[in-house]
């Protein structure tokens, strides 16, 4: 079977997921072709590529995904949404997400009780919330207007550690992708 050599790396996956993704796509073509393409001779000019040798990401623009109009490149504030980590305390008043909030929130409940309420679901955002702290404070996660969090008006994370990523489906729900 044919195969396309490694690039020259010394670990694929230590690349931009981007990369990794463009090489993928890459080998699966070569394999269904009848030969070797050397990397070498791979040609990476026109191809929005030109900074692989180099893994210069930021140069990197329109990776075609797995489907139509999916793409791997991140402008850097996506990447901020997607990685942003914020430290929620009790502040004496409700902690509330706008529709430009992204991110983690660590939230430490020790000086009391912490409620965060959710931006509208018509927004389209994912958020992930985590309780550091081991007091008996609760962290409260409330919803927009009449949205719900599967079907409840509120989310609640009463021990350390536990956790909740939520994610809107850009109408009125927040749905619960994962718990601790």
């Amino acid at each position: 079977m044919p195969r396309l050599q490694p690039p020259p790396i010394k670990d694929l996956k230590q690349l931009p997921y981007s990369i990794q993704k463009w090489y993928e796509q890459l080998r699966n073509f070569v394999s269904s072709s009848a030969g070797t393409i050397p990397w070498v001779t791979v040609s990476k000019s026109g191809s929005n590529l030109t900074d692989l040798a180099t893994r210069n990401h930021n140069d990197l623009q329109t990776i075609s995904g797995g489907a139509a109009a999916d793409y791997y490149h991140l402008k850097q504030t996506e990447h901020t949404s997607l990685v942003g980590l914020t430290s929620v305390t009790n502040s004496g008043s409700p902690f509330t997400l706008t529709s430009t909030s992204n991110g983690y929130y660590l939230c430490n409940a020790t000086s009391g009780a912490i409620t965060i309420n959710l931006p509208a679901a018509t927004n389209r955002k994912r958020f992930h919330f985590k309780k550091t702290d081991s007091s008996v404070n609760a962290v409260t996660i409330n919803r927009a207007g009449s949205d719900t969090i599967e079907g409840a008006a509120s989310y609640s994370l009463p021990a350390q550690y536990d956790s909740v990523t939520l994610y809107s489906d850009g109408s009125s729900i927040w749905y619960i992708e994962a718990t601790t």
